[in-house]
């Protein structure tokens, strides 16, 4: 078997590694999360900056994707993390006042 198809199968299969991994995401608080993800985000772009001032894009474009990556997955888990709110908000509601079916006698 080719070694780049082994490793796409292992990284795509639910491996241990894998699932031990998405489940310590899925617990972790979300706002430290949020900042460990803007940290990464503001460290790669320095990076960026000082290996583009002494190499140029083609050496440092990695670093440019990993700042780019990191602001995404920010953005994905803080509009996920305020989405999980407002549904828990509105059950909240739901279960609060129940809208009663029948009408009102006089």
């Amino acid at each position: 078997m080719n070694q780049s198809v082994y490793l796409y199968t292992w990284m795509s299969s639910k491996s241990l590694p894998n699932v031990i991994f998405y489940q310590y995401l899925r617990f972790m608080n979300s706002k430290l999360l949020r900042t460990i993800l803007l940290a990464l985000a503001i460290g790669f772009f320095t990076m960026w900056i000082l290996e583009f001032r002494r190499a140029g894009m083609f050496e440092s474009y990695w670093l440019l994707l990993m700042s780019i990556l990191s602001l995404l997955s920010f953005q994905f888990i803080r509009l996920k993390a305020s989405l999980e709110k407002k549904k828990k908000d509105e059950d909240a509601l739901r279960t609060v006042n129940p809208k009663s079916n029948k009408t009102a006698k006089k």
